[in-house]
């Protein structure tokens, strides 16, 4: 387990090195998802744990989910207004 989290904190710092990480996830239907690990990590200072967290059964970090996403960005204002300034569907 610890391994684990070694990997997840190397998995961030080349994050927040990068402008924006497009996510692609597997069971959206919208499929890709922008977010910016320099403003939610580097700027707002936010923890790896505000965002993600380690899943005893599968030893991976994870991310929380859509609900927690629109909860923080409702309580602390954000693009929410639409699916549009996160989610998007790939063209070819």
């Amino acid at each position: 387990m610890r391994h684990s989290w070694i990997a997840v904190g190397i998995i961030m710092a080349l994050a927040v090195s990068a402008n924006a990480t497009i996510i692609e996830t597997k069971f959206d239907k919208w499929k890709y998802v922008r977010f910016s690990h320099q403003i939610h990590a580097g700027k707002k200072k936010l923890a790896c744990t505000e965002c993600h967290y380690l899943d005893d059964e599968k030893d991976v970090a994870t991310r929380k989910g859509h609900a927690f996403c629109k909860g923080c960005h409702y309580d602390k204002g954000g693009p929410m207004n639409s699916c549009d300034p996160c989610h998007y569907r790939k063209t070819k």
